[in-house]
């Protein structure tokens, strides 16, 4: 958009990850046209007051995207009484087919169309249509079980009490976040060389968000967070799904405890206490 003339706002955020609602309404002028905020972030799991945020847009006259890939259908949005005018809702993100997604528009919404050539998706979207995708799409959204919720949160409870037991570590992610999201910082060692460590023991982590994991800079998201390069580096994002078991923490609380103990020695920054 800003390479066709618009000009691009950006909203602080706390050490939390949460939007500063008053800077957002500091923001918003006359010429606003759009407001986006994901409703969940996919690094720390902080889970955005989207009920505020679509009011204060509300108020301004603008419009509200709201970026839920990570939050539907974890999370209940009704958008009979949210004010989002556009809503963003993934597939693979609660067991559903990669390759599929929905952008969700009220009718007062008008849509350039995304690629231009034929009449599929209502003139919005041109070519073949995934129909396996979209047919998998509607199914893993019908059978989703609210209990996985609760699931995967007590996998998470159970991982955050052990995982203090490992010394000098900080926990990046807020209490009012997604269950199956945890971002931690190990001090002293870098986050890339440990998560390769436990990739080659068959524990799938990855430092930042998987849409950057091949990229060696610090995380936007903790930075803007507050943290500086040198913990940004040195955090490492873990997440729980519906197949996971607490025996897989447990063993991987072990590793952890191996590895980061391997890595601190090599540091020169260490000092054991």
């Amino acid at each position: 958009m800003q390479k066709k003339g618009f000009e691009i706002r950006y909203i602080g955020v706390n050490n939390e990850g949460l939007v500063n609602l008053n800077e957002l309404n500091n923001l918003i002028d006359d010429n606003t046209i759009l407001v986006s905020i994901q409703h969940v972030n996919q690094e720390i799991g902080t889970l955005q007051d989207i009920i505020s945020i679509g009011e204060i847009c509300k108020q301004k006259n603008c419009a509200y995207h709201c970026d839920a890939t990570f939050s539907f259908p974890f999370f209940d949005i009704d958008l009979s009484k949210y004010n989002i005018d556009l809503l963003t809702i993934g597939s693979d993100t609660y067991y559903g087919p990669k390759g599929a997604s929905a952008l969700i528009a009220k009718n007062s919404i008008e849509l350039e169309p995304l690629i231009t050539g034929g009449y599929q998706e209502y003139n919005l979207r041109a070519g073949t249509q995934n129909i396996p995708a979209i047919v998998g799409m509607q199914k893993a959204i019908e059978i989703f079980d609210k209990k996985i919720y609760d699931y995967i949160k007590n996998l998470k409870d159970y991982f955050l009490e052990k995982i203090n037991q490992i010394p000098h570590i900080r926990i990046n992610s807020p209490k009012m976040s997604h269950p199956g999201i945890v971002n931690v910082t190990f001090l002293f060692i870098e986050g890339e060389s440990l998560t390769l460590r436990l990739n080659l023991r068959g524990v799938s982590v990855i430092t930042g968000s998987a849409c950057f994991s091949k990229s060696l800079e610090a995380s936007h998201v903790l930075l803007a967070c507050g943290l500086t390069h040198e913990l940004a580096h040195g955090s490492i994002r873990f997440s729980f799904g519906k197949f996971n078991i607490l025996k897989e923490i447990d063993q991987t609380i072990e590793y952890l405890k191996e590895d980061v103990a391997f890595l601190r020695n090599l540091s020169p920054l260490y000092k054991e206490d």
